[in-house]
């Protein structure tokens, strides 16, 4: 490692070290000054004792209080156990205080004496000997004496009048101490349903009328009218009207009327010819009644409303019935609770003669108060030597040297949520451990070395998650580096995939489909509103898809027609829209440099083309006419005149290579000027093909033409047709196999005229049709023969140029060139009209 690696790397770690350095020591400091707080900062020693002594008889003031409650109850005899397990249990809770409060056992001491001084209770042995206290405090307190609950049960007559006083009485009336009152319900359980949920009864009607007489109204009253009446019957003397009562009978076994023939009831009624006669009879009317309706779930108050208003009618349940026509009972619960005010002293010997937790944290504690300010100071100071070392450590957080290149380790690349929950776990954990140290009554001191290794490890865990954050920050993976911004990022790239973007897609309409079905149920329900939105929000999505899309078709359509300008759209995209949008602006801008540069070096090649083929005419135009004069003078031997051969032979070659490279370029650039005229392809063959006999023949090569025989007609330049035959005939006696044959066939159709020329190649043909149809290739890789190698080139152009195409395929070694043009066809001429030369 460099030297100024090493450097780097050292004053990394010893900011890091100073920072959880510091920032403990300010935590140990704060950790003091809130020690100090929990005593007030007291300005004197006798301040600081009583706060001392407040804190320290916190945790047992409810002890306390019980302590003297159990004492005080059990001295009065409000409260006897009355079971054995009662018993035991109030002895070991006694005996447990007790040995809490043992004088022995700690240095707190407390007394309990009412208002007029005497002592009731105290832990201190000496308490009457006043001996001299460190700190005391005196509290009133109000012990309960008396808990106790009771019931009483009221009774009420039935009917609705002492129903309505029930409803309407206050209840505390009947208890000896009105405060006592608690609530009442209905003693009998059935009743009190009844008055909560409500009751079903019968409703009645009369069904028939009797008159029955009896010697006295006792037999009357002793009569079983149920028996032959029914359960619903009633009765009443109408002999008497000043004894007139009336009776209702109700027989369980019995629910019909007697019989229209009882022997018993027509005896009776045949005595008497009319109500009121007979002497020393009683007449007594009796109505049968008949169920009429049945009513749910009426309340108590309209059951005996009803019931005053003479509406027959009673309790389905013969028992609920039974209990409201016996009397009403009212059980009413109280509790009773009396109180004694006392006096609670607590303190503390002067000289703390126990050694218990009490002498230990007060120790700990004047220490920390004799230095209270040098605590405050030092934790502020601390604090802003945190600061500096913190920003010197963030400072060379990420790097391994003095270069300015981060280099994060790998404990950097873990989720950030786990560094963010470290320094409030240990917080948490610090305190659930405080507070269960202070719950088992462990020492101040205990607790405050404790507190200093908490301190220590919060100090690293917040270093560790500064230190990682600077990092992130200046990697610029912050936000990357949260675990749910990743799971969300690997959700959103599964999304790209066509089947899980289709079965989400699935998901969410079948999910939308669910909740609009269900709209009609939950249109009264606050839900409508969310499912009204979610279906908006789900529209205007779609329309933004649809919206995204037909975008960045056109931009991909406009890019086939050769249009790579940038594309503008009214809306922005956003998403995987925006990338794919961002893609084809690039792919637009690459092609466009790409075509822009072919262009250029298209147009550069061939003005060089031109350029060179012009400054080779004038020397070359020499070359040929001194090699003609030279031919014309007396050659001294044969080999000059065999070298002169050469010239001449060479110097044409180099000129018609010239004249190729000018045609070439003209062609290929369109500055060619052709005329097209009608032309007739049958005689331009048969032109050509009393050319090339002779060539052929050397070649002992066979031409056939295969011609129809109805002319057919193409636009064409005459001068520039020929040259393009030319060409491939040449090509075709260059390279093709000896003692072979070359097929020229000319065929047409409706629209297009096809010319093809087919001939087996005398070498191998490992070149593809595009490779030769470029310049300068050859179908003699070897370059036996001669040529430039621009043939085909100009011929493909020069078709072009008269709306034509060429092309050429290969089958092992055969070679086949195409030649296709659109059809003319002649206007109508005159019989004496002869038909246009094929060239002119």
């Amino acid at each position: 490692m460099s030297r100024p690696g090493k450097k780097t790397i050292a004053i990394k770690l010893v900011s890091v070290v100073c920072s959880i350095i510091f920032l403990w020591a300010a935590g140990v400091s704060m950790l003091c000054v809130l020690f100090n707080l929990a005593v007030g900062f007291a300005d004197s020693g006798t301040d600081f004792n009583q706060a001392f002594l407040t804190l320290t008889k916190n945790n047992d003031d409810s002890s306390i209080r019980s302590y003297a409650t159990l004492t005080l109850r059990q001295q009065n005899g409000s409260y006897r156990p009355q079971t054995a397990e009662q018993q035991a249990m109030l002895r070991n809770m006694i005996n447990s205080f007790q040995s809490q409060f043992d004088p022995e056992r700690t240095n707190l001491r407390f007394a309990v004496t009412d208002l007029d001084g005497k002592l009731l209770l105290s832990n201190d042995p000496d308490y009457e000997l006043h001996q001299k206290r460190l700190a005391s405090d005196v509290a009133t307190e109000n012990l309960l004496i008396v808990d106790q609950n009771y019931q009483t049960i009221q009774h009420f007559e039935t009917g609705f009048e002492a129903f309505s006083t029930l409803l309407h009485t206050d209840m505390k009336q009947f208890l000896t101490d009105a405060d006592d009152y608690k609530f009442w319900y209905f003693a009998d359980d059935l009743v009190d349903s009844a008055y909560h949920n409500g009751l079903s009864a019968i409703l009645l009607n009369g069904e028939y009328t009797d008159f029955l007489t009896f010697p006295s109204l006792r037999d009357a009253q002793e009569y079983p009218y149920e028996q032959y009446y029914g359960e619903d019957v009633s009765w009443i003397p109408v002999s008497n009207p000043d004894e007139e009562t009336v009776q209702t009978a109700h027989a369980p076994a019995y629910s019909d009327p007697p019989e229209s023939g009882s022997s018993s009831l027509f005896q009776r009624t045949e005595q008497t010819d009319s109500p009121g006669s007979g002497a020393g009879m009683l007449i007594v009317k009796v109505t049968a009644y008949a169920e009429h309706e049945r009513l749910e779930n009426i309340s108590l108050d309209q059951y005996f409303l009803q019931k005053q208003n003479g509406t027959q009618l009673r309790a389905e349940d013969p028992e609920l019935e039974k209990a409201l026509q016996s009397g009403l009972d009212v059980t009413i619960t109280a509790s009773h609770r009396e109180s004694e005010p006392v006096y609670v002293h607590t303190y503390l010997p002067e000289d703390l003669p126990v050694d218990d937790t009490i002498r230990a944290n007060y120790e700990l504690f004047r220490v920390l108060f004799d230095r209270s300010e040098w605590f405050v100071v030092s934790m502020f100071l601390f604090i802003i030597l945190t600061i500096i070392a913190s920003i010197s450590m963030c400072t060379a957080a990420g790097h391994r040297d003095r270069s300015e290149e981060l280099n994060p380790s790998r404990v950097h690349s873990m989720a950030y949520e786990f560094f963010w929950l470290l320094p409030p776990l240990a917080l948490v954990m610090s305190f659930l451990a405080m507070a269960l140290l202070t719950r088992e009554e462990a020492s101040y001191r205990m607790i405050a070395l404790f507190g200093l290794g908490l301190s220590l490890c919060i100090s690293l865990c917040c270093i560790l998650w500064l230190y990682t954050t600077a990092v992130r920050i200046k990697c610029g993976t912050f936000w990357s580096s949260f675990f749910f911004v990743r799971v969300a990022g690997g959700l959103f790239s599964l999304l790209r995939n066509r089947l899980v973007t289709s079965a989400f897609a699935a998901l969410v309409l079948g999910f939308l489909f669910v909740i609009n079905a269900m709209l009609p149920e939950i249109y009264q329900t606050p839900l409508v509103l969310p499912v009204i939105g979610i279906d908006l929000l789900a529209i205007l999505f779609m329309m933004y898809c649809i919206y995204a899309y037909f975008e960045l078709h056109g931009h991909v359509s406009r890019m086939e027609t050769g249009d790579f300008t940038p594309a503008e759209h009214t809306l922005p995209l956003s998403g995987d829209f925006k990338r794919f949008d961002s893609s084809l602006n690039e792919i637009t801008d690459k092609v466009g440099d790409i075509v822009a540069r072919q262009t250029k070096a298209e147009h550069l090649r061939t003005e060089l083309i031109t350029n060179v083929s012009h400054d080779l005419k004038t020397p070359l135009t020499s070359i040929v006419n001194y090699v003609d004069l030279l031919s014309r003078q007396q050659i001294p031997t044969p080999e000059a005149a065999e070298y002169l051969d050469v010239l001449r032979r060479q110097a044409a070659r180099l000129k018609k290579l010239t004249i190729d490279l000018v045609d070439a370029s003209k062609a290929s650039t369109g500055n060619l000027t052709v005329e097209l005229v009608p032309t007739a392809l049958q005689v331009l063959i048969e032109q050509l093909s009393g050319e090339y006999e002779d060539r052929f023949a050397e070649r002992e090569l066979s031409l056939i033409c295969n011609l129809p025989a109805e002319p057919l007609m193409i636009l064409a330049d005459g001068r520039q047709i020929w040259r393009v035959f030319d060409n491939l005939l040449g090509n075709a006696c260059k390279y093709a196999l000896s003692g072979t044959r070359v097929y020229l066939d000319l065929s047409a159709d409706a629209e297009t005229v096809t010319v093809s020329l087919k001939n087996i190649s005398a070498t191998e043909l490992n070149i593809s049709p595009d490779e030769l149809m470029e310049r300068f290739v050859r179908g003699d890789s070897s370059r036996h023969t001669e040529g430039s190698g621009l043939g085909l080139s100009i011929a493909r152009d020069l078709t072009a140029l008269q709306h034509g195409r060429l092309m050429l395929h290969t089958d092992g070694d055969l070679f086949k060139a195409t030649l296709t043009f659109p059809r003319y066809e002649l206007p109508d001429a005159p019989a004496d009209e002869e038909p246009p030369l094929p060239f002119t």
